[in-house]
């Protein structure tokens, strides 16, 4: 298992967040955040249908994280294009 470290203030709020969506309405609440910290992507998930509804993982390459949410309706169809821009070109470099 490898350790992976990061600041807490980073993943603090979502003004900080590579990608936050937040979907939620009189049925389910669904929250996807996520923060690129030293040598990944941390991830924050709620969703209330689940049990336990919340998670927190880690992918260790941007690329691992973008190929994930891109089979995520939920998540990539609530990603604006400019954001989506931002992604691949992160996973490019």
């Amino acid at each position: 298992m490898k350790k992976v470290c990061f600041d807490v203030d980073v993943v603090y709020d979502t003004k900080n967040a590579l990608v936050c969506v937040i979907l939620d309405d009189a049925f389910e609440t669904n929250i996807h955040i996520a923060w690129l910290v030293s040598g990944g992507v941390a991830v924050f998930e709620y969703i209330s249908e689940n049990y336990p509804p919340a998670s927190l993982f880690f992918f260790p390459s941007i690329k691992e994280y973008l190929e994930a949410i891109k089979k995520v309706d939920w998540i990539w169809n609530n990603i604006s294009k400019e954001r989506k821009q931002v992604l691949f070109a992160l996973a490019k470099s």
